[in-house]
């Protein structure tokens, strides 16, 4: 619920420049509720999200968001368990990705 909740706020929230969610044990629907909510925000250029282990679901979401979003331009994906798989789907996304300068995808 508080995700849910916070999916909604970036929507509407157009100063907060760093949202930082890391070891938060997201689950699909956290993740699905943050990165629709990114796909149209334009004020957040920092994304945190280390340390949370994503599903295949979770990673196509996150792919969505890249796809939409140019605005993030530092993305922290460590130690998110992004097998070859989700690592691909994330990848694929970034190929339309204007935005990002600075990308972590350590200890995946």
């Amino acid at each position: 619920k508080a995700l849910q909740e916070l999916g909604e706020a970036l929507q509407i929230n157009k100063t907060l420049h760093t949202l930082k969610i890391g070891y938060n044990h997201l689950e699909d629907d956290d993740i699905k509720f943050v990165t629709t909510a990114l796909c149209s925000n334009n004020s957040i250029q920092t994304l945190f999200l280390g340390h949370n282990n994503v599903s295949r679901l979770a990673s196509e979401c996150l792919g969505e968001m890249l796809r939409k979003n140019n605005t993030i331009i530092n993305l922290n994906l460590t130690t998110m368990g992004l097998n070859q798989e989700k690592g691909l789907t994330i990848a694929q996304a970034l190929r339309h990705n204007r935005g990002i300068t600075s990308l972590d995808f350590s200890y995946n």
